[in-house]
């Protein structure tokens, strides 16, 4: 995997810049890239993308060297590793409740010794086979973003909790907590 953009950014302390996807168009995100934006947002919660077309998205996002986050309907294992295989760089999960629910996602999301994500060594993730388990593992761990998103009046006992989690790169606002129609979410990152 190379490296996430989005990521470096936020090591360095600098802004990261992303747009939202909304048309079913991989050159869509190629344009994205190509206007100096670094990253693609790929709604798959609020939108009919099936998973080929994300996989297309994902592949332009590469060619033009920007960071693919694509957010998921729920919070399931079985979703993240279909798109991290992909080669997706970052996953939001909508509907973070609690902290146990912010745990499961990135224990989804890590390869051990960090979490449970289960491995397929031909995928388009590892080069199909091109790259090695080992530096796979490594690059995936390091370069993959977990981003959480609190959108339930619930989680907001939760919210320290659900913040702490190790391996969680991201919480994002939802627009219902904000009460705000004019805010769609606030990232706020973990030092």
């Amino acid at each position: 995997m190379r490296e996430n953009r989005v990521k470096a950014k936020i090591r360095e302390g600098k802004l990261a810049i992303g747009t939202y996807v909304g048309l079913a168009d991989p050159a869509l995100v190629e344009v994205i890239g190509l206007a100096g934006f670094d990253a693609a947002f790929i709604d798959t919660e609020h939108s009919a993308f099936d998973f080929k077309l994300v996989e297309e998205m994902i592949r332009a996002a590469d060619l033009v060297g920007i960071t693919s986050i694509v957010r998921v309907p729920e919070n399931n294992p079985k979703t993240f590793l279909r798109i991290l295989d992909m080669g997706a760089q970052a996953i939001q999960v909508p509907h973070i409740k609690s902290r146990d629910d912010a745990i499961a996602a990135v224990k989804a999301m890590r390869y051990a010794p960090l979490g449970e994500r289960g491995m397929a060594g031909a995928s388009r993730a590892s080069g199909y086979g091109t790259v090695s388990r080992a530096e796979h593992v490594v690059t995936c761990n390091s370069e993959t973003m977990v981003i959480v998103m609190v959108e339930d009046q619930e989680a907001i006992s939760d919210l320290e909790g659900i913040a702490s989690v190790d391996g969680l790169d991201l919480v994002a606002w939802g627009r219902q907590i904000c009460h705000s129609p004019w805010v769609f979410q606030i990232v706020v990152t973990r030092g």
